[in-house]
């Protein structure tokens, strides 16, 4: 599977390549090189503020974002938002950006705003709703999402920023292709 990356600017800024094998369970292939197994997406390019956008309607005001490619697909067919444009943000880091560091807090949810090369949505978004997969570590997953929408609302004064869990273990995908079991 191959998508195009864009930057903020609207221009091709990289490349994101997944490779597939349907006889996995999450349908992500195996790659094995002198015995080490090796991930099955690559990004060429750089993916820093950009985003895969999968589905863009006439006029949008709503931004539904997942960090992978079927996560927001998933969230597509489901139709949740009217007038919503549907983009992958990469990964989690991509979304957020830099988080703040205070000491004695593992994940503080706020933004280091000096960060410029985190994703800040299109000044037409009106609402950002963050999809929160459930299968990675909830504490820092959810404080990465809140962080990259504190950054967004910071940005982008009166813009309304939500996160919608897809419930605990699974991510978006599995509720819609196993009825939630993953």
């Amino acid at each position: 599977m191959i998508a195009l990356i864009q930057s903020p600017d609207n221009r091709g800024a990289a490349v994101h390549q997944t490779w597939l094998d349907p006889s996995q369970k999450n349908g992500k292939a195996v790659i094995e090189h002198n015995g080490e197994v090796l991930s099955a997406k690559l990004v060429r390019g750089s993916k820093k503020s950009g985003a895969i956008r999968l589905f863009m309607p006439n006029a949008p005001d709503t931004l539904v974002m997942g960090e992978g490619i079927e996560t927001t697909l998933t969230a597509m067919v489901a139709a949740p938002f009217e007038n919503a444009a549907y983009w992958a943000g990469i990964d989690l880091g991509n979304m957020s950006g830099l988080m703040q560091r205070i000491k004695g807090q593992r994940y503080t949810g706020l933004p280091l705003m000096s960060d410029r090369r985190a994703f800040v949505p299109p000044a037409w978004v009106k609402h950002l709703v963050f999809i929160m997969d459930g299968d990675s570590e909830p504490k820092m997953t959810r404080a990465k999402l809140e962080c990259g929408l504190k950054r967004a609302m910071a940005i982008r004064p009166g813009l309304r920023g939500q996160i919608v869990q897809a419930g605990e273990g699974v991510d978006l995908n599995d509720v819609l292709v196993n009825g939630g079991s993953s």
